[in-house]
């Protein structure tokens, strides 16, 4: 006698049968995580634009952005602003706000 699995409603697998992905979907999935991932040092910030709006400052570390929706700005706080270890972190991100939005509108 078969045993039979069920997965889902529609799908009944035979004992030993192998559920195979596709190896598209796979690739997909592996380059949406990819592209969506970004990793900032300690003097490093990322202004996210979402549909080319501001949405927040991001920074250190590991940052996740939504790939076509989302846009990130690297700003490197060493360059742009020395001395910015004394600074309290509203006023750094109002800082690299205005400084982002400066360099769009030129």
């Amino acid at each position: 006698m078969k045993k039979h699995v069920m997965i889902s409603k529609n799908l009944i697998l035979q004992a030993g049968e192998v559920m195979y992905v596709p190896f598209d979907l796979l690739f997909i999935v592996a380059l949406f995580i990819f592209l969506s991932m970004r990793i900032l040092r300690n003097d490093q910030r990322l202004v996210i634009l979402r549909l080319g709006r501001f949405l927040r400052v991001a920074g250190p570390g590991l940052v996740w952005i939504i790939p076509i929706i989302d846009k990130g700005i690297k700003v490197n706080l060493e360059r742009d602003f020395p001395g910015w270890q004394v600074l309290s972190t509203i006023e750094l991100e109002e800082k690299i706000k205005a400084l982002v939005l400066k360099n769009l509108q030129n």
